[in-house]
């Protein structure tokens, strides 16, 4: 019964340890610094696992249609061109 006890109690802990760092702001998520090897690793892994599960049933256009290419450009220019220029402006 002990052990369970104090399997239970260093969850808990663990528990609070972590919504504490993660409400204190002292680990650094930005990325201008690098993660861990862990933390790399555990953000690729779920990022790379989490895509391949949702882009399962996509089918992939012809990149090559002509009309896929203006409508690009077309929303490129229109919603991200500006964006870029003002942050090539700003040193970013």
């Amino acid at each position: 019964m002990k052990i369970l006890i104090a399997i239970a109690l260093v969850f808990v802990l663990g528990v609070i340890g972590t919504i504490g760092i993660a409400y204190s702001g002292l680990y650094d998520v930005s990325a201008r610094s690098p993660h861990g090897s862990f933390v790399h690793w555990l953000l690729s892994t779920t990022s790379r696992a989490s895509i391949e599960r949702r882009a399962a049933g996509i089918e992939v256009p012809d990149l090559d249609d002509e009309r896929l290419r203006t409508a690009g450009v077309n929303d490129f220019a229109s919603m991200c061109a500006g964006s870029r220029a003002r942050g090539r402006r700003a040193g970013s």
